[in-house]
């Protein structure tokens, strides 16, 4: 069960990462760090999207890691990137306003019963 449990936050933490990458504006901390220094804090909510980068970066493979220690590689592969996709669409609908279709959320919700098929019928 743990393993699942690593899974689900290795998911959030890729979410949360490719998120950051919407977020990043490289221009806008080349310009803060050159008008304000490096510790002004215009310069740090600007690096801010990088910093969340490296660390969910890091910390999902750490999490994906350990749960590959006792789910197979395919199953792990497929509900990480199932449950990271089904996330980063609400994201996406939620904080950046983007629209979906009916048609995008009934195969979200297929992607959701084949991870939940997954999880039922693994054995060790």
């Amino acid at each position: 069960m743990t393993a699942w449990i690593y899974i689900l936050i290795a998911s959030l933490c890729q979410t949360f990462w490719a998120s950051s990458l919407k977020l990043m504006n490289f221009q806008n901390i080349k310009i803060h760090l050159k008008r304000n220094g490096i510790f002004s804090k215009k310069f740090a909510i600007a690096v801010l999207p990088l910093c969340t980068y490296v660390i969910f970066g890091i910390l999902n493979m750490v999490f994906l890691t350990m749960a590959l220690k006792t789910i197979s590689l395919a199953i792990t592969y497929a509900v990480w990137m199932g449950v990271g996709l089904v996330i980063q669409a609400l994201i996406d609908i939620f904080y950046f306003k983007e629209k979906i279709t009916k048609v995008q959320a009934g195969s979200m919700m297929l992607i959701l019963i084949g991870v939940a098929g997954l999880q039922m019928t693994y054995e060790k």
